[in-house]
């Protein structure tokens, strides 16, 4: 409720019977004296009210000792006037103040005052407003605005309790109620994208609701919820999904199909053929490989790093400052350090599970300090590729040395 209602409305009284609606506000008549009055003063003005119809009829006249006036929150149209005098002896040394403060008539409507209410509800925006008129019309009542200055029609005031009632619930509906949207979800016909909806159960089956059908579901005390419905963007990309599934399907159906005709028998029969003459020359590549590589590395070395007689990298026993690995293979020779090592820059090796495998030619020879000076064990064994013998196994702990020559 903004301030401008606490303002022009001072005092509710609510009177709510069996049979009707019924209720009575005040409403300040100062708001619409001249500014002369504006400092209405008991002591030296009097004023009447009348309350009339829109026929002229009189339904009430009162003095009044303060500017609360009484109006009815459900109401025709009424005529409001007042009449301001002075109230004090002209004899009262205060006359001559008081005389112009108080002389005064006008008139005000009853719709004019509820029309400064009911522009601040329309502040309010969309989708407050529609709820609101939605709440109202299911409980019988009229909007004001779509009714205004039609003055054979009863007006509502923003006061009304029932109003109250559809607007509390209208703010649990938009306000207090969380709508996810855009998430992922399982629907019936599969994986999706939802958005939340206000929904209702009624007789066991889920129902979607606006929130115009949702404040009437309210005001009916039903229980109103949300539920998960699926987006045109979710019911695309689903649909797209279950086309491409079934393109899928329908291509393998017409393959089974055709694989199965003479056609596809003989296709199977050539792929077959080929896959056996490409496995048969690739056999012929690795014997021939192997072949070549027996006769030029009739030698290889497993060189290990690790602890007892396990392997776990090469470079734990080469990264101290006086570790070293010197190899001569036939007309090849270097001096490998730990940069070296790390980079793969040893001809003819690479490092597998057991160890750095190092293939060697007839002549060969290895020195290898372990610059490790913890409890790290370097081990060399060279085995003759043919015939898989170990023709030479040492192991060595920290700053040891193993030397073979062939």
């Amino acid at each position: 409720m903004t301030n401008s209602f606490i303002k022009k409305i001072l005092i509710i009284i609510v009177i709510v019977s069996s049979n009707s609606y019924a209720a009575t506000s005040t409403f300040d008549l100062k708001l619409y004296l001249p500014n002369e009055l504006k400092y209405f003063d008991n002591d030296f003005c009097q004023m009447s009210v009348t309350v009339t119809d829109n026929f002229g009829n009189l339904i009430k006249k009162e003095g009044l000792y303060k500017t609360d006036v009484y109006i009815e929150d459900y109401a025709e149209d009424r005529k409001i006037s007042w009449v301001a005098d002075t109230s004090i002896d002209k004899n009262n040394p205060n006359y001559s103040s008081a005389k112009y403060n108080c002389p005064s008539t006008g008139t005000v409507w009853h719709s004019q005052i509820l029309g400064t209410l009911w522009n601040d509800v329309e502040t309010w925006g969309e989708p407050i407003i529609s709820c609101i008129k939605a709440g109202l019309k299911h409980k019988g009542f009229i909007y004001y605005k779509d009714k205004q200055n039609d003055s054979s029609i009863k007006y509502l005031s923003p006061y009304h309790p029932v109003f109250g009632v559809v607007n509390e619930k209208c703010g649990d509906i938009i306000i207090r109620t969380k709508l996810n949207k855009n998430y992922e979800c399982t629907t019936s016909l599969g994986r999706s994208l939802c958005d939340d909806k206000l929904a209702v159960n009624r007789n066991g089956v889920l129902l979607q609701l606006t929130i115009n059908d949702a404040i009437v579901a309210k005001l009916n005390n039903e229980e109103v919820g949300t539920l998960g419905f699926e987006t045109d963007q979710g019911k695309a990309e689903r649909l797209s999904r279950d086309e491409e599934k079934k393109r899928k399907a329908d291509e393998e159906e017409k393959r089974r199909i055709w694989l199965v005709s003479p056609e596809g028998k003989k296709y199977q029969a050539d792929e077959e053929n080929k896959r056996k003459k490409a496995d048969v020359e690739r056999l012929k590549s690795e014997t021939a490989e192997r072949a070549r590589v027996a006769k030029e590395f009739p030698f290889y070395a497993v060189i290990s790093c690790g602890i007892g007689t396990g392997h776990m990298t090469i470079t734990a026993c080469f990264s101290g400052d006086y570790a070293s690995l010197e190899i001569r293979n036939g007309s090849d020779y270097g001096l490998y350090k730990i940069v070296q090592i790390i980079n793969q820059m040893i001809p003819n090796s690479n490092e597998q599970r057991e160890g750095l495998i190092v293939n060697l030619r007839d002549k060969f020879s290895i020195n290898a300090r372990n610059g490790e000076n913890t409890n790290i064990i370097l081990g060399i064994k060279v085995i003759q590729r043919n015939s898989g013998n170990i023709v030479f196994q040492k192991q060595v702990d920290n700053f040891g040395y193993i030397r073979i020559k062939n």
